[in-house]
């Protein structure tokens, strides 16, 4: 694994989240208002949509389709906000800035969420953060880049074009599961560089029964698995990788 550090000036972040979701569900037309009220602050906005499928004893399936929320983007900012019945997201998308420049600014819609749709409980906290890790070809061996690289048995040719990984790892001792997905993106493109992507896609929850209005703990607990975020990046990447990034 690569030596952990404090800050990298190149981190090669696609994409960071903080996830919040709640017990029951909230009313749509007060999330409705939310929007409204964010919605100057942002370029476009999506709405957001769940099918449910009915499986009857004769005859075809049913599907109906509810409007459960919206997503906000903003070019300028780079950040994403996702409001649904069930919770509440903020995303900012590459070019990442730090880990108090995302918690501020989550803070401040989380705030403004609670005003105008005074959830109750939240049940799960959660951070991911979507690494494109790119890579010089040839690859001679992804092991030079990845401590759990893709493994093909000795009895095969050893190229390779593609691979999915994803492992789910709990931690009762930090009160937390960590789900790593690690993915070869496609392969180079003839007119671009000749270099490939790796994402390595870290998720880390924890499972909680905390008031809404518990302001501090909520985000005392976000903190938390933001360090077992970084503990769990720098033991998927070896020390060559991560210097590319300093």
């Amino acid at each position: 694994m690569a030596h952990p550090r404090s800050h990298l000036a190149k981190a090669p972040l696609r994409e960071a989240l903080i996830n919040i979701r709640l017990e029951q569900a909230v009313e749509l037309a007060l999330v409705r208002a939310f929007i409204d009220d964010a919605r100057p602050q942002f370029e476009r906005e999506t709405t957001l949509r769940e099918a449910v499928f009915s499986l009857a004893p004769e005859g075809p399936a049913t599907a109906n389709e509810a409007v459960i929320g919206w997503r906000l983007d903003c070019d300028k900012t780079h950040y994403v906000l996702m409001c649904t019945v069930s919770g509440f997201t903020l995303s900012r998308l590459s070019p990442y800035g730090d880990w108090t420049e995302l918690q501020t600014e989550a803070r401040r819609w989380w705030t403004g969420f609670c005003a105008r749709v005074t959830p109750q409980r939240a049940v799960r906290l959660a951070v991911r953060y979507i690494n494109a890790i790119t890579l010089p070809t040839p690859v001679n061996d992804f092991a030079d880049y990845l401590v759990s690289p893709p493994v093909v048995p000795t009895e095969l040719p050893q190229a390779v074009s593609g691979f999915l990984q994803r492992t789910t790892i709990p931690d009762p001792a930090n009160n937390c599961v960590s789900i790593v997905t690690q993915a070869l993106e496609g392969l180079p493109d003839v007119d671009a560089p000749p270099q490939v992507t790796v994402l390595l896609d870290i998720d880390v929850f924890r499972i909680v029964r905390l008031s809404c209005q518990d302001d501090e703990r909520i985000w005392s607990e976000l903190d938390e698995l933001r360090v077992q975020k970084n503990k769990v990046f720098f033991s998927h990447l070896t020390e060559r990788t991560v210097e590319m990034f300093e």
